[in-house]
């Protein structure tokens, strides 16, 4: 789709071993869920940004000594 609407599409993820030696536990989440809510992050940024870019980061955050997986998704729509 960002192809199609001449969009810049910025994905920016660690790789798997690198991303998972930050986490250094097991994440539990609902696979179902969790892809559904992705996806409509993503069609969301897509379906109202008209010119720009979209942007998805998956990081690990650490707060008050927890540590927090983020997933963000931005566009300049």
């Amino acid at each position: 789709m960002a192809e199609t609407f001449g969009l810049d599409y910025i994905i920016d993820i660690p790789l798997a071993d690198e991303f998972n030696q930050d986490v250094g536990d097991k994440v539990y989440l609902d696979h179902d869920m969790y892809e559904t809510i992705v996806f409509n992050l993503c069609s969301n940024a897509l379906k109202h940004t008209w010119n720009g870019r979209v942007t998805i980061r998956l990081y690990v955050d650490y707060k008050d000594k927890n540590k927090m997986i983020v997933l963000e998704v931005s566009d300049t729509g």
